[in-house]
């Protein structure tokens, strides 16, 4: 009856007769039940065997009549054995599958310092009763890490975790409640298998969606609810225990009359069966309810349920991914049927009961349901559509408008950052720290030149040194970073800088300061800004809170950004003219202690990142550049970065030299050429959100790189009269920084929602390493062409090489975007 005999798929597969199936299935005709994840609904058969056996029992008495049903109770486990391919010996009938679990757990002698393997999305039932155990008996909880392509747990990873441990326990969820994400169960189950490991499996979501085998699985103890995909009664599952276990005396803590024998007054013995994990107490209607859902599941077929129930969701999650402002966020390769979203301004409660008025059923699952996996998502909250084999296209389709009517709507919207506090305090604290730090930007290098008398060689090796930090120490210390909060390090790195900046005037006023110990201070405050850059950027989305408002917090900074370079040149200038370039650096000092306050004022919580017993730094910072690297777009984004730095530090270190030196223009005369044409980058960051939502994005990166790489090519033309040169001056830093503002923007949100929260320092510091890495040998490579071709030939050299460039954009991915992507499901955090 429920398979089509005369329609057969295209390489000969039954298919599923939907219409019987449906009639089969009274909700079909007053719902639209997408959350089978939850409880699928009852069919025909089920809900008549859980009534006749009520009915009987009203007739004839309870324990009548379960003596009457003996046969058709023995047959529970006979149907769950056939199911999941054991003995009905190993099957025992539970109140659910946490109760199965715990159960399970109990038999299981845990002595301190017993390891229990997991991994970073099992069931918060399973985390919370791991937690109970470290509680009660001192045992250690270790997660195995994600891999960092998204696709679930890192199994070579979880092998050497077994290897180095031994754990007393191997648990893994086979497919998450709160994604449709699918563990390689059977692979760690080989790894348990070798190393002689026990191991247990939570099916919950995977028995009646796919077809389940115990010993391909290699698992011990497998768990598993009947109400979801199975479509059995509420209070009801079940438990499977090996034989091995079964065979080596393997019992829970409390046993009754039913699991055991009392066979004398000081002895009892567990029966042979995994009977002995039951109770005498059955609810007898429940369970024959139980038995009819898994005979009608045998009947319909898992291996068609197999390919149309995720299909079917496949289908829903292709279209969700396709409206404005939903974030679908299942991970892996090829995921089950649990579609899980985001939706860009509501809360969670409103969208659903937005749903619940259309009649279509879903679950919601909030952060405290997947710490880790949320953490990841950069989500509080996320819907759980969940369909099944009776599901049709067309509720499909009818859900999936549903979703775009109320996703296009404004109630329930998320504040815009105007109203978060937060992230307004530490925009200003920063957006006055990048003042100041404009003023460093001219007075140090003015410093070494005006007080020392520096070389064109020696002040490249002072840009230099200002920026080789990035290139040698930002990725260990996005490794670091990844593992701590962030706030705390980004305080004490503004610390070190206030301190380090005042101590320039200090020293001068003392006439301590010579151009060495100039030198080694510019180093060592390029560490601290390192750290801090490097925390900042994986910081923001914390404050934030929603890959909605990256886009938005991203052309806020990059807004201050370029106010900072409009008014800090020529506030630097007037600056230097009127207190020398040594004192002008107090400003600076007082910008970092107005971002420390600013940090300080945050109120946000920042989660710990998970500590993980097995850290490597070599396989850490082989992930972060690994996580950049296997990304086309954002490999791209950071070679061509690493060009574009090259080229911008190139050219504003030969300007400065070439303006001083050849040119002899005065220091308020500098600052007014780049506050002039810092216009350009303020106008750039204030139109990117709408160029950016007007535009393809891929177009507009190209057209504001370009800008940026091209600009430099107006400063070799640059002589005649100096009213003439001077404006040509400020023409190409104007194009440049007009295209950095808006490219500045892209890049970042680009970055952002390309990657994980847990992976962000390691992704960060991969960038600040290609990017200031170039700044750094730009600077250094400016001393050596200007002391050799002189400052004008080798501005003419480094604008072209600028120019260059542009090639490589034309045939960059991020160039053919035709809007933001997708962001990969926890895709690694890893921390």
């Amino acid at each position: 009856m429920k398979i089509k005999n005369s329609a057969f798929g295209s390489q000969g597969e039954p298919l599923l007769d939907l219409a019987a199936l449906r009639a089969d299935t009274p909700g079909c005709a007053s719902v639209i039940h997408f959350n089978n994840a939850g409880c699928g609904l009852l069919a025909r058969p089920v809900l008549g065997a859980m009534l006749d056996h009520l009915r009987l029992e009203a007739e004839i008495g309870g324990y009548e009549a379960s003596a009457a049903r003996a046969a058709e109770v023995a047959d529970f486990h006979a149907s769950v054995a056939e199911l999941i391919g054991a003995g009905a010996r190993n099957i025992a009938f539970a109140g659910s599958a946490t109760h199965a679990f715990t159960k399970a757990l109990s038999a299981i002698d845990f002595r301190p310092g017993d390891v229990v393997l997991t991994t970073r999305n099992d069931f918060i039932s399973h985390q919370i009763a791991f937690l109970a155990l470290r509680k009660r008996h001192g045992v250690r909880i270790v997660h195995a890490p994600d891999h960092p392509d998204g696709s679930g747990v890192d199994v070579d990873a979880m092998a050497r975790l077994m290897r180095s441990h031994r754990p007393r326990l191997v648990s893994v969820t086979h497919i998450p409640t709160n994604s449709g994400l699918v563990q390689p169960v059977a692979e760690i189950g080989r790894h348990c298998r070798e190393l002689d490991l026990l191991y247990h499996v939570d099916a919950c979501q995977s028995v009646g969606q796919y077809p389940v085998d115990v010993a391909e699985t290699g698992c011990d103890l497998l768990t598993a609810t009947c109400r979801k995909f199975l479509r059995g009664p509420r209070g009801s599952g079940f438990l499977y225990v090996s034989d091995r276990l079964l065979d080596a005396g393997c019992e829970p803590l409390f046993i009754d009359m039913y699991g055991a024998r009392w066979t004398a007054p000081g002895h009892y013995r567990p029966v042979d069966t995994a009977a002995r994990f039951e109770e005498w107490e059955f609810p007898y209607a429940t369970l024959l309810g139980c038995a009819a859902a898994v005979r009608y599941a045998l009947r319909v077929g898992l291996e068609p349920v197999a390919r149309r129930t995720p299909a079917l969701a496949a289908r829903l999650r292709g279209q969700l991914a396709e409206l404005p402002g939903v974030r679908t966020l299942d991970g892996g390769a090829a995921p089950a049927a649990l579609v899980t979203f985001a939706v860009d301004g509501w809360q969670a409660e409103p969208f659903k009961a937005a749903m619940d008025a259309r009649g279509i059923n879903s679950a919601l699952s909030h952060r405290e349901f997947a710490q880790f996996d949320f953490a990841d998502k950069e989500v509080e909250w996320c819907l759980r559509l969940s369909p099944h084999y009776y599901n049709t296209e067309d509720e499909v389709a009818a859900v999936v408008a549903a979703v775009a009517g109320h996703a296009s709507g404004t109630s329930g919207r998320r504040e815009s950052l105007w109203r978060n506090g937060d992230f307004l305090a530490f925009w200003f604290g920063e957006t006055v720290s990048l003042l100041g730090t404009q003023v460093t930007n001219l007075a140090v290098p003015l410093t070494a030149i005006n007080a020392f008398g520096a070389t064109d060689e020696q002040v490249g090796l002072l840009r230099f040194l200002q920026l080789v930090p990035y290139l040698g120490l930002a990725l260990l210390i996005g490794v670091w970073t990844d593992r701590v909060r962030r706030r705390p390090v980004m305080i004490g790195a503004n610390l070190v800088r206030l301190v380090l900046i005042a101590l320039v005037p200090l020293l001068y006023w003392w006439h301590a300061l010579d151009l060495t110990l100039l030198l080694v201070i510019a180093c060592a405050v390029g560490i601290a800004s390192v750290v801090y850059d490097v925390s900042w950027m994986s910081y923001v989305p914390t404050l934030v809170r929603s890959p909605e408002h990256y886009v938005e917090a991203s052309a806020r900074m990059g807004s201050s950004s370029s106010a900072a370079e409009v008014a800090g040149p020529g506030l630097a200038g007037l600056l230097v003219s009127a207190l020398t370039a040594p004192v002008a650096l107090v400003v600076d000092a007082c910008s970092y202690a107005v971002s420390l306050l600013s940090l300080l004022l945050i109120r946000t919580r920042e989660p710990r990142p998970e500590p993980s017993v097995e850290r490597h730094l070599l396989r850490e910072l082989r992930d972060g550049l690994g996580w950049v690297m296997a990304s086309p777009v954002l490999r791209a984004l950071a070679l061509v970065g690493f060009c574009c730095n090259f080229s911008m530090v190139t050219i504003w270190t030969m300007f400065l030299l070439y303006g001083t030196n050849d040119l002899h223009l005065g220091s308020s005369t500098l600052g007014a050429v780049l506050a002039t044409a810092s216009v350009g980058g303020l106008i750039g960051s204030l139109a990117s959100r709408r160029v950016i939502a007007r535009f393809p994005i891929g177009r507009v990166y190209l057209l504001a790189q370009s800008a940026l790489l091209l600009g430099p090519t107006l400063l070799v033309p640059a002589v005649g009269p100096r009213p003439l040169m001077l404006a040509l001056f400020v023409l190409s830093f104007f194009t440049t920084y007009l295209g950095l503002g808006v490219a500045g923007v892209v890049i970042v949100s680009l970055r952002q929602t390309l990657t994980p929260q847990s992976m962000m320092g390691r992704m960060t510091a991969a960038f600040r390493t290609l990017l200031f890495g170039g700044g750094a040998l730009g600077g250094l490579s400016a001393g050596l062409l200007a002391g050799r071709l002189g400052a004008h030939g080798a501005l003419a050299v480094a604008a072209a090489g600028s120019a260059v460039v542009v090639l490589g954009l034309i045939v960059s991915p991020v160039s053919r975007l035709k809007e933001m992507p997708q962001a990969p499901p926890g895709a690694a955090d890893g921390g």
